[in-house]
């Protein structure tokens, strides 16, 4: 790799994947980079299930479905029908008491860590927020701050993934 930041950052990456393996994970996984990244880096140390949710022909799915066939890993997917959706965003709401933004936000991670038969559950989010990946990032005149968006994350994310994650175990 040219850069050494950039080799250290991708260091960084894959020991913090490392470190969080133990027999067997799982991943909320949608089929874009950051998931297919997590999955990728984890197979290479433990069992890995795969967990996609959304609803039936949803292009996350579809997403999911290729990516998962690209790194050569099983799939499980979790199709909700939409009415399905609205019950769980409202539990799940409920429990964690949470905006409709953030519901909206989570719900995916919510039904994997639902879903998931093993004790750890990890995911890509914000990773989009942390590498500038929205395209709303990369305009001159845009009025968003990069630098505020990732440390509001680093401050609320783990909080809400913690607490789906003690809601099922």
């Amino acid at each position: 790799m040219g850069s050494p930041r950039l080799a250290k950052l991708c260091d960084s990456i894959e020991l913090s994947v490392k470190d969080s393996c133990k027999d067997r994970i799982s991943v909320s996984f949608s089929g874009g980079i950051d998931s297919t990244l997590i999955a990728f880096l984890a197979q290479k140390h433990c069992d890995v299930e795969l967990i996609a949710v959304g609803i039936p022909d949803a292009h996350d799915l579809k997403a999911a479905r290729s990516a998962s066939e690209l790194i050569d890993m099983e799939l499980k997917v979790i199709e909700v029908e939409p009415k399905d959706m609205i019950t769980e965003g409202m539990e799940m709401q409920k429990c964690l008491n949470l905006s409709s933004m953030e519901v909206e936000f989570m719900l995916p991670f919510w039904i994997a860590a639902k879903n998931s038969d093993n004790s750890i559950l990890m995911c890509g989010q914000g990773a989009d927020e942390l590498f500038g990946g929205y395209a709303r990032f990369r305009t001159e005149d845009a009025e968003y701050d990069l630098e505020k968006e990732v440390s509001d994350l680093v401050n609320r994310l783990p909080d809400r993934e913690n607490k789906i994650a003690k809601e099922f175990g």
